[in-house]
């Protein structure tokens, strides 16, 4: 990488590393005007940069530590992006989007002891109502994925969808789909996908 000098002689081969190609032109819609004012300046100075019209030596300044969490308000109101998660919820720090949080499901590692196998068991109670509880192992750490699917094949929430170390480990689905809306009654299926491994079982909501 070639730093800039003062009158920005050397930028031309930075330039080369900066593309604005297959980029997702999506505006988050964000809340707060002072985010939005600060990343319509953001985007102008990469856009100068990318187009050669720098006028500016090229630096940033890096603040570190950083504060935490960050003072900004970052909760926007892009229907899109409001359930673009790989687990059907908010692209982002759930904190700003409390209605979301309240039906965050989060994985609880019960045993740290690694088993022999991977192993999905049979969701209890079920039949269920408004609770279930799921558990499974897995034998190395692994990206684990829980999804429940209706009778139809169709998603209906991403229960958990993070790298978990090997242990035995508890979910709770509280009966609700990605978007909060209690789901009726019925027969659903729970997937669990750790690796190359997947298994599949069954559980029935009753009202």
């Amino acid at each position: 990488m070639v730093s800039a000098t003062n009158d920005g002689s050397q930028l031309t081969e930075l330039f080369t590393l900066v593309s604005v190609a297959n980029n997702v032109d999506l505006n988050p819609n964000f809340s707060d005007a002072n985010v939005n004012n600060h990343l319509t300046q953001l985007i102008a100075y990469v856009r100068r940069i990318a187009s050669r019209q720098l006028d500016n030596p090229w630096h940033y300044e890096l603040n570190f530590p950083p504060k935490w969490p960050i003072p900004e308000n970052l909760a926007y109101t892009n229907a899109t992006l409001l359930h673009g998660g790989t687990d059907g919820l908010a692209v982002g720090d759930l904190n700003w989007f409390p209605d979301q949080k309240a039906i965050y499901t989060d994985v609880e590692q019960t045993s740290s002891e690694a088993p022999n196998e991977f192993r999905l068991y049979h969701a209890y109670p079920n039949p269920f109502n408004p609770e279930v509880t799921i558990k499974f192992q897995i034998a190395r750490a692994s990206d684990v994925k829980l999804t429940v699917f209706n009778i139809l094949g169709q998603q209906v929430r991403v229960l958990a969808n993070k790298k978990l170390t090997a242990g035995s480990h508890t979910v709770t689905w509280d009966g609700k789909d990605s978007s909060g809306n209690r789901m009726s009654s019925g027969i659903y299926f729970y997937t669990l996908q750790a690796g190359s491994l997947s298994q599949t079982r069954k559980m029935v909501l009753a009202k």
